[in-house]
């Protein structure tokens, strides 16, 4: 039997621009060689995204990266603070709390559930 599977318009969005880049640094990077890859939905099989296919020197550059991140001032900030950072920063911009709080739950790490 056949699941139907609907992905938020915010992710359409998303994967419409590409090929996807990589996050390193702060930076969305293409690959050193230029060379991408599919990604596909492991339920349905459909091709989501044409991804950048990161290299041996890519993966140095990206650790390089997180490398400087832990020994920043990053690091000392308390995990209960900054599971809060992006709370602040919404609620600043005054962007409606459903919506902010759904976004950056995968990116600090607690489920969505516990983020309410």
């Amino acid at each position: 039997m056949a699941v139907a599977v609907e992905l938020h318009p915010a992710v359409v969005r998303f994967l419409a621009c590409q090929p996807k880049r990589m996050l390193i640094g702060g930076e969305w990077v293409e690959a050193g060689s230029g060379k991408t890859f599919n990604a596909f939905n492991p339920a349905t099989g459909q091709a989501l995204a044409q991804v950048a296919e990161a290299d041996r020197e890519d993966i140095d550059g990206a650790v390089r990266a997180a490398r400087r991140a832990v020994d920043g001032a990053w690091a000392k900030v308390k995990p209960a603070a900054r599971q809060l950072l992006p709370f602040r920063r919404v609620d600043r911009r005054g962007s409606r709390p459903s919506k902010a709080r759904v976004l950056p739950a995968p990116a600090i790490g607690p489920v969505v559930r516990r983020t309410w």
